[in-house]
């Protein structure tokens, strides 16, 4: 079992590989970032945990009942302006890789043991929750 990265068609790839994910940000690499998040967002192939994470007021503790979305809506005006935000750019790294880059191989290794071996979950984990 391991965490995986959503598939990305060809053109999705090709944005994905060009944008320099922990490099400055030029007015090219925030317009691929949008341009990706906006195919992602409209080709509906966000896994909904992700999606959740960025849009549920309930993930968003201590967002005084708004989601990271609301937040960074009202902060920048427009969906549009958003999407091109330095702060939305690791978002979309994490919709398509999930946790991987951000939490360490032993945190993540943690998790995948516990739910193979279903510690504490009482069977409830499914695969399809894993993804």
């Amino acid at each position: 079992m391991s965490i995986q990265q959503i598939e990305l068609d060809e053109v999705e790839q090709g944005l994905f590989d060009s944008i320099i994910w922990d490099g400055p940000n030029s007015e090219d690499q925030m317009e691929r970032s949008a341009r990706l998040a906006r195919l992602l967002l409209e080709g509906d192939r966000i896994p909904r945990h992700r999606m959740d994470w960025l849009k549920n007021p309930h993930s968003n503790f201590g967002g005084y009942g708004r989601s990271r979305f609301q937040r960074m809506f009202a902060e920048y005006g427009s969906v549009e302006r958003t999407l091109r935000s330095d702060e939305f750019k690791p978002y979309i790294r994490y919709f398509v890789c999930g946790p991987i880059f951000i939490l360490p191989q032993s945190t993540i290794d943690g998790f995948i043991r516990i739910f193979e071996d279903d510690h504490g979950t009482s069977g409830q984990v499914k695969e399809e929750d894993l993804k």
